[in-house]
C-alpha cells in the first residue's frame, strides 16, 4: 500500500509540474527515499509540486543545498498533524516542519522526528538549477573557531583599522566624501567594515566589504568571493540610518532591505527595491522589483518589473518586500556611520572668483565659465554659469535668472534661501503648497554630491490632468544644524531639459556654511509667509488673486521690531490679521467681518510663520 501511495504522489507531482510550468521544467530527477534532486529549467514563478516520501530514521537529519543560477525556490518538508509514523505518509495539507527559501548556493539543515515526509517545492521567482535534499546521519559538530571566540570586538576593530588601505576610498577616487561602519551582517561573530560613497546626479553608490579572518590574522574581501560579483559598481543606497532586516531561519541568512535609485537625466529614472545579504563570505544583492519612470510631454509614465525584468503591477511592486520576506522575523539595523570628508585640494574660492569647468550636455563636453558664490548671511557656497545666468542678490535670497529671460518675469531661474526651521516641516508645507496645482513627488533620500541626503520635491505634472504644465518646478530642502536651505528651481517646459541639467550641475556644487545673517522676519517675509499659509489652506486663492475679479491681498500693516501685523483681505470681505513675533515666528490670528462683527475676534488658529517662508 505504501509503494502505491508513493507512485500516485509521483504522478500527481508530474501533473502539477506540467500544468504549472508548460514547456519549462520543475520536478524531481532523483528520489530514493534518502536522496532527492529538484531540477528547474526556466521554471515559472508559482510553479509547484509535492512528492513523497522522504524516509528519516532516528539519529538522522535533513540537509538541503541549492545550486541555482537564477531565481528562488521554497522547499518545505511536510509533517503530519498527529505525529510521525515510519510507515504512514502524512496528509498532503500537513504543516511544514522545515522551510527553506533558497537562492544561488543557499543551504539549510534540520533535525526532525523519525518518520515519512512529503517534499513540497514552490518556485518563488523564475528559476534554473538544482536543489539536493539528503537524509544524513546527524552529527554533533564542535563549534567553529572564529575571531569572536578568541578576540574581543575591540581587537577585531583594530585589525580592520590596520587594513584601512584596502577599504578606504583614496583621494581622487569616486566621490569626495565617504562613510564607513563596523557591522556583523551575517551574525557569525566576525566583524566586517562596510565603506560606501554615493555620488553624482546619477546617484551611484560604490561599496566595499571586508571581514576579519576566522583566525584573526587579517581581513578578507567579501565582494569577490562569488565569481559574478566583480567589485564596486552601482550598489543600492546603503548609507542609511536604519536598514530593515529579515531573518530566514531555514537558510540562516539575514537580508537588509534598501533601494537603488538611478537617474540618467531630468526625464528618466529608475528605483530598484533590493536586499543586501552576506553569507559564506560573499556580499550579494537580490533585486526584488523595479519602477521605471519616464517623463514625456504627455505626462509621467511608470512601468514596474520583478527581479528578473518581467512586467508586474504597481500593487505587486509595492508589496514586493512583504511578499518576498513573508513569515520571516523582522528587525532593524542602525549602522554607526563614520563620515570622512575629502580634504579640499585647493584653497577655498572667494565670492565672485571666476574659473572654468566642463559639463556633459547631450552627450558632448561643454566648457563652462563659472563664478563662485559665497553668501555668509544665508550660509552656503555655490558655483553658477555666469554666461547663461545673471546673479541677483537680495537680503534673504540669491537668484540666478536665465540671460535670455525677462528679468521682471523670468521663466527659468534658481532661487536659494535660508530657513531656521527643520527641513521636514518646511518640505511638508512646500508639498502642500504645490499640490494645489501639481501632482507632487517627494524623495526624502535624494543625494547631492557635496551634501549627501536631502529632500527633493518634483512638480512636473498638472494636478489631475496627466500632462506636463508650462512651468516645471523642483525644490531641494537641505537639512542643516541651523535649520535648512531651500533651493527652488523653475524651468519653462520647452527649455526644461537644458536648463534642468545646468541647474543640476550647479546644485552639485552647493555646500553649506553656518548662516550668519539676522534670524528675524522682515515685513515682506512675514507677508509672503502668511500668503503661502493661506494658499495651502485654500488652494483656490492663488487663481482668485491672479484673476483679480475679487479684491484679495496681503500686506504688512505695522511693525515695531517686536511684532509684525499682516492683514489678509479675503475675497469674502473678511479681514484676517496675523500677529507675528519676527524672531520666533509664533503667530496668532484674529478675524473681523465688517457689518457682521464690531471688533476683531481670536480665531483660535496659531502657526509659525517661519514654517511657511519658502
Amino acid at each position: 500500500m505504501k509503494n502505491k501511495s508513493i507512485v500516485l504522489i509521483l504522478i500527481l507531482a508530474l501533473m502539477l509540474t506540467l500544468t504549472a510550468c508548460g514547456k519549462s521544467e520543475f520536478g524531481l530527477s532523483e528520489n530514493d527515499g534518502k536522496h532527492m534532486t529538484i531540477t528547474a529549467r526556466n521554471a515559472d514563478r508559482d510553479a509547484f509540486f509535492m512528492v513523497g516520501s522522504l524516509d528519516v530514521a532516528d539519529g538522522e537529519q535533513i540537509e538541503i543545498a541549492a545550486n541555482l543560477t537564477k531565481g528562488s525556490v521554497r522547499v518545505e518538508i511536510v509533517a503530519g498533524a498527529g505525529g510521525q509514523d515510519i510507515n504512514v505518509l502524512p496528509e498532503m495539507d500537513g504543516a511544514a516542519i522545515l522551510t527553506a527559501d533558497l537562492v544561488r548556493t543557499d543551504s539549510a539543515s534540520g533535525t526532525v522526528p523519525a518518520g515519512l515526509y512529503y517534499l513540497r517545492a514552490t518556485c518563488l521567482e523564475r528559476a534554473t538549477g538544482t536543489i539536493q535534499i539528503n537524509v544524513t546521519p546527524a552529527e554533533t559538530k564542535a563549534p567553529e573557531q572564529s575571531a569572536s571566540s578568541v578576540l574581543p570586538e575591540e581587537e577585531q576593530r583594530r585589525i580592520l583599522e590596520e587594513n584601512r588601505g584596502l577599504w578606504a576610498f583614496d583621494e581622487g577616487e569616486y566621490a569626495p566624501d565617504w562613510y564607513y561602519a563596523f557591522t556583523d551582517l551575517d551574525h557569525n561573530g566576525l566583524l566586517e567594515v562596510l565603506s560606501a560613497s554615493t555620488q553624482g546626479s546619477g546617484i551611484f553608490t560604490y561599496a566595499r566589504f571586508y571581514e576579519v579572518l576566522p583566525d584573526g590574522s587579517g581581513v578578507r574581501n567579501l565582494y569577490h568571493a562569488d565569481g559574478e560579483i566583480e567589485g564596486p559598481d552601482d550598489w543600492p543606497e546603503i548609507i542609511l540610518d536604519t536598514l530593515p532586516c529579515y531573518y530566514d531561519s531555514a537558510a540562516d541568512r539575514y537580508y537588509y532591505v534598501c533601494s537603488n535609485d538611478v537617474r540618467d537625466g531630468a526625464w528618466h529614472g529608475m528605483t530598484q527595491l533590493a536586499a543586501l545579504s552576506l553569507k559564506d563570505g560573499a556580499a550579494t544583492i537580490e533585486t526584488l522589483a523595479a519602477m521605471d519612470v519616464q517623463l514625456t510631454e504627455d505626462g509621467e509614465q511608470r512601468t514596474y518589473t520583478d527581479g528578473e525584468g518581467k512586467p508586474i503591477s504597481e500593487e505587486d511592486y509595492n508589496s514586493a518586500v512583504e511578499r518576498r520576506f513573508a513569515g520571516m522575523a523582522r528587525s532593524e539595523l542602525r549602522p554607526d556611520w563614520n563620515a570622512v570628508a575629502r580634504p579640499q585640494a585647493e584653497p577655498a574660492r572667494q565670492d565672485g572668483e571666476r574659473f572654468e569647468g566642463v559639463i556633459i550636455l547631450e552627450g558632448m563636453e561643454e566648457t563652462v565659465r563659472y563664478e563662485h558664490v559665497r553668501n555668509d548671511a544665508l550660509g552656503f557656497e555655490l558655483d553658477y554659469d555666469y554666461e547663461n545666468f545673471v546673479r541677483r542678490s537680495e537680503a534673504d535670497r540669491e537668484i540666478f535668472v536665465s540671460c535670455w529671460d525677462d528679468p521682471e518675469k523670468p521663466e527659468n531661474y534658481l532661487e536659494l534661501r535660508y530657513n531656521p526651521q527643520d527641513a521636514g516641516t518646511v518640505a511638508a508645507n512646500i508639498c502642500a503648497f504645490l499640490s494645489g496645482e501639481y501632482e507632487v513627488r517627494r524623495d526624502d533620500a535624494f543625494e547631492l554630491e557635496q551634501l549627501g541626503s536631502c529632500i527633493r520635491i518634483d512638480a512636473d505634472e498638472v494636478k489631475g490632468g496627466g500632462y506636463m504644465p508650462e512651468q516645471l518646478q523642483t525644490v531641494y530642502v537641505i537639512p542643516a544644524g541651523d535649520g535648512c536651505r531651500i533651493a527652488w528651481e523653475r524651468t519653462y517646459i520647452v527649455e526644461s531639459e537644458g536648463f534642468g541639467r545646468r541647474f543640476g550641475y550647479m546644485m552639485q556644487t552647493l555646500s553649506l556654511l553656518p548662516a550668519q545673517g539676522e534670524k528675524k522676519l522682515t515685513d515682506e517675509q512675514a507677508a509672503a509667509a502668511v500668503r503661502n499659509c493661506c494658499i495651502i489652506q485654500n488652494p483656490a486663492l492663488a487663481e482668485i488673486v491672479k484673476d483679480g475679479e475679487y479684491p484679495s491681498y496681503w500686506e504688512a500693516l505695522s511693525s515695531d521690531g517686536n511684532e509684525i501685523v499682516v492683514l489678509f483681505r479675503s475675497y469674502t470681505g473678511a479681514q484676517i490679521r496675523y500677529y507675528i513675533d519676527p524672531v520666533s515666528g509664533e503667530t496668532t490670528v484674529t478675524e473681523l467681518v465688517p457689518g457682521v462683527t464690531d471688533e476683531e475676534q481670536r480665531t483660535g488658529e496659531s502657526l509659525n510663520a517661519w514654517d511657511y517662508l519658502f
